[in-house]
This record gives structure tokens, C-alpha cells and sequence, in this order.
């Protein structure tokens, strides 16, 4: 098997075994839906967990505009911890940001010198930690955020371990980038104008309230959770199990709402680009209807739906029939 590509430079050759297991994590990373990224934090969680020592763990998006950074998943441990939204300072995150490179420790002097912080209940410095950042497409691409393992013991991570997180991070931040349009993408995170800033500070407020009230909704359902009885009935478990993660999933979509503001067109303005034809077709895809269906009504041929799908999805920026009927229900509710 073909090593990956990853560039940081002045690394040791990884392991076959570890090698193996990114590969593993690159198809993980292509069947994830990007309209989800809790699912793709908790699976880099996941990943990294398997080849280094994580006593904590997060992933931050930067945005340049508010210089704000969005910790949008933490854990620590098995617990998931509310996202939170900071300003960008000379931490060890902003950093990895400002440098465009990682930050990595493996003593509790080093982690002093960079500004380390404490985990848990503020009792315990973290000895060895990595923070690598995301670019988007490849290292000239704009820095997106930083992906960082954190442990309490020293000497935790080898020069295996930052390349294999940077390699986790490059293609995070292609699974990132692919759901936004790339000219969109650069708008906002270079726009510097004062009036655009201004806007979206109400946004990051608004957004942090929404995260602190899904943040207590967990904590309720997580009471009930305990409050079964043991044995307790496996559906009602199961069912409070996934509200309990459903809303650390939506904690997250939460605290990135300010940043996925004004990255594409309102739905309006963006199914103004559709021709007659092809509000048609969106419009009987958004209730439903097969390709097939759409083909008969419209006395066509399925092979014609098709090519005006293609074109639709291109010109409202998506790349799926449910992403394309929310757009038109946003704006056409049924």
C-alpha cells in the first residue's frame, strides 16, 4: 500500500500498521455526511484514540473575520463537554493558527512555555499535548482550525503521532471544505469590512445562548438516563442513549451557525439562478417524487431529470436530492 501523502515536514516514516489504519479512516472519512460534522469530530475522536493517548480531545474552526475560534467538539475522556466561542489570543490553538503550523509538547515545562491549560476540574495540567491545524485544500489553503490530542502523562506523542494527526487533519478539512462553495468559503473568512463584523456578533451571541440551552436539555436527559431502573427496558435506554447524544450532535451544529452565515446564498437568491424547468423538477423532488415519477408527469424521459438534476445541484451548490428539496422548502414550505 501506497503511503499517504502528508506534508509535514522532517517526520519519521509511520508505522505499516498505522498506515493501514489511516487508510481505514480516509473511507470512514468519505462515507460521513458532511451536513453532520459532529459525526466526522466524533470519528476523528474515535481514530486518533486508536494510535495515541487522548485524555482530552477537540476540534476548533477559526474565523479570520471575527478572529474567533469555534471549539465545536470537546471531550474529555468519555465526556463530551459543551462547544464554546473564544477570541483569538497566544494560546497553544492560536498558535497553531497564526503559525500555520502544530504546536506540540511533551513535558510540563513545555506545555508552561506554550501556555498550556488545565483540563478536568482545573487540577491537572496536560504533560504532552498536539495541535495541528486544518487547511482546507493542502498547506497554502486558509487555516479552518485545529485538531487537538491531549494527555496527562509525558512523552506521549512521537513524530509518528503529530504526522499521522496532521495527516487526520488535511482530510478533515477536505470533508470541510467539499460542503461549502469554495468561492463562499474565501468571502467570508477574508471578509474584513467592519460593517460584516458587526452583523455577526449578534449571530455569536445568539449562538452561544442556543448551545447553553441545548447544553442543559443534555444534562435532563442524561438525569433521566440514571433514573432507570436496573434492568431497565432496553428501548426506553436505547431511545434516552441517542437524545442524550442527539443533543451533543446538535450543541455542535449549534456553536457553528455564525460561521456557516452568509457562506452561500439565501435560498431565495440562490433558486432565482433555476430555470422554469427545473423549479419544476425541484419542486415535485422537494414532495418526494422519484425521478421516475418526475419523468412520466412531466412527459419526459427519466435520462432528462436527471441531467436537469445535475444542473440544479450545480447551481444551488449541493451535491444531494435531500440537500436540494431543504433549500426549496426553506424558501416553499409544503
Amino acid at each position: 500500500m501506497k503511503p499517504p501523502d502528508i506534508p509535514t515536514p522532517n517526520c519519521t516514516a509511520l508505522p505499516a500498521g498505522l498506515f493501514a489504519l489511516l487508510a481505514d479512516a480516509d473511507a470512514g472519512i468519505r462515507r460521513l455526511e458532511p451536513e453532520n460534522p459532529y459525526r466526522l469530530y466524533e470519528f476523528l475522536h474515535a481514530v486518533v484514540r486508536r494510535f495515541a493517548p487522548v485524555d482530552a480531545f477537540y476540534v476548533c474552526l477559526y474565523s479570520e473575520p471575527n478572529q474567533a475560534l469555534f471549539f465545536a467538539y470537546n471531550a474529555e475522556g468519555e465526556v463530551y463537554d459543551a462547544p464554546v466561542t473564544l477570541p483569538l489570543g497566544s494560546g497553544p490553538t492560536s498558535q497553531a493558527v497564526k503559525q500555520r503550523r502544530s504546536i506540540v509538547w511533551n513535558t510540563e515545562q513545555e506545555a508552561r512555555t506554550c501556555g498550556g491549560i488545565m483540563f478536568g476540574q482545573m487540577e491537572q495540567l496536560t504533560c504532552s499535548a498536539m495541535h495541528v491545524p486544518i487547511f482546507g485544500q493542502g498547506p497554502d489553503a486558509p487555516v479552518l482550525g485545529v485538531i487537538s490530542a491531549q494527555a496527562y502523562q509525558g512523552d506521549a506523542y512521537s513524530a509518528a503521532s503529530v504526522q499521522a494527526l496532521q495527516w487526520l487533519a488535511d482530510r478533515a478539512g477536505v470533508a470541510l471544505a467539499r460542503e461549502r462553495d469554495d468561492a463562499a468559503w474565501r468571502y467570508r473568512l477574508k471578509a474584513a469590512d467592519a460593517q460584516a463584523a458587526d452583523r455577526q456578533r449578534p449571530l455569536l451571541a445568539m449562538a452561544d445562548e442556543f448551545v447553553l440551552l441545548l447544553q442543559a436539555l443534555s444534562h435532563q436527559a442524561d438525569a433521566a438516563r440514571r433514573l432507570l431502573p436496573d434492568p431497565a427496558d432496553p428501548a426506553l435506554a436505547d431511545a434516552l442513549a441517542r437524545l442524550c447524544e442527539d443533543c451533543c450532535a446538535a450543541q455542535t451544529n449549534a456553536s457553528l451557525l455564525p460561521l456557516r452565515h452568509c457562506l452561500a446564498p439565501t435560498p431565495s437568491s440562490a433558486l432565482s439562478t433555476l430555470s422554469p424547468s427545473e423549479r419544476t423538477v425541484l419542486e415535485h423532488l422537494a414532495a418526494g417524487s422519484s425521478n421516475k415519477a418526475v419523468a412520466r408527469v412531466l412527459g419526459v424521459t427519466e435520462n432528462t431529470i436527471k441531467s436537469q438534476c445535475k444542473s440544479i445541484f450545480s447551481k444551488l451548490d449541493v451535491s444531494s436530492r435531500t440537500a436540494a428539496a431543504r433549500l426549496w422548502l426553506a424558501v416553499y414550505p409544503s
